[in-house]
């Protein structure tokens, strides 16, 4: 920190009283006022030269300190703190928000994979009121986009990429007691909903643009509705106006699960 200019002029007093004493000492009047003016001067110099590193090391200390790792996680997490329709200003050479405002940032879900080449491919969803993932707007994407290019690094390639939904179809076998007789039925009847509702909560807990597994799917069903037993028969997933099957599991290739209910069936023993 920068001292007075008083503190300057007594440092050079006593340093010249140790290396030139007879120059302090001198009885001379106007000597003596030329060396208090000389010495004036010298501290002047010397504190704007202080003040002026002061500012320097501030600067410095203040451009280490907003430094970021630009790791998987940091753009994930940069991805969250997008806050619509507000404005991005630059401070301490970081590009941020003049105000934090969580009720503007939409981006619930995010994924970010870069490959071999250094590319970075990042996938985003914001949440409707129970907590499922939904596709942003264009509006919204075309904001994020700009948002998200303005915080990267110069150099790096981004591909944004809006989630939305692989539809999912099953035919669900289910025991919930040791009663015999068949019923089938739709997820929406009175019999279903508890199932259905198991359902949507899995695919919550999916990990966003993951991988959804057959076995862990039909266990939590099994335990989410207190049933003795839960197989799923059959599983399918929509590419345009197409139904494909697929066993054990599958990646996500939109972003996100959502089950087609109409279409699915559950039979009760």
């Amino acid at each position: 920190m920068a001292r007075t200019r008083n503190e300057i002029f007594t440092s050079i007093t006593n340093k010249t009283l140790e290396l030139l004493p007879s120059l302090e000492n001198t009885t001379t009047t106007g000597n003596v006022r030329l060396w208090d003016v000389i010495k004036g001067i010298a501290a002047e110099i010397i504190l704007q030269v202080e003040i002026n590193w002061d500012r320097m090391r501030t600067q410095v200390q203040a451009y280490v300190d907003n430094t970021q790792v630009m790791t998987i996680g940091w753009y994930a997490d940069r991805a969250k703190k997008f806050q619509i329709s507000d404005t991005l200003t630059w401070t301490d050479f970081v590009p941020k928000y003049p105000q934090i405002d969580t009720t503007k940032q939409i981006i619930k879900y995010v994924s970010v994979q870069e490959d071999n080449n250094g590319f970075l491919y990042v996938r985003v969803a914001k949440a409707d009121n129970a907590g499922n993932a939904v596709s942003l707007t264009p509006t919204e994407l075309a904001e994020f986009s700009y948002y998200f290019r303005s915080i990267k690094p110069a150099g790096v390639k981004v591909l944004i990429d809006n989630a939305t939904a692989d539809t999912i179809k099953l035919e669900i076998e289910i025991t919930r007691s040791t009663a015999g007789g068949n019923l089938t039925t739709g997820l929406n009847s009175d019999y279903g909903i508890t199932v259905r509702d198991a359902i949507t909560d899995f695919f919550k807990l999916t990990q966003f643009n993951g991988y959804l597994s057959l076995r862990e799917l039909s266990n939590y069903i099994k335990d989410k509705a207190f049933l003795i037993d839960c197989d799923i028969k059959n599983a399918y997933w929509k590419d345009g106006a197409t139904w494909t099957v697929f066993t054990t599991g599958r990646q996500t290739t939109k972003g996100f699960f959502v089950l087609d209910i109409p279409s699915s069936t559950v039979i009760w023993k």
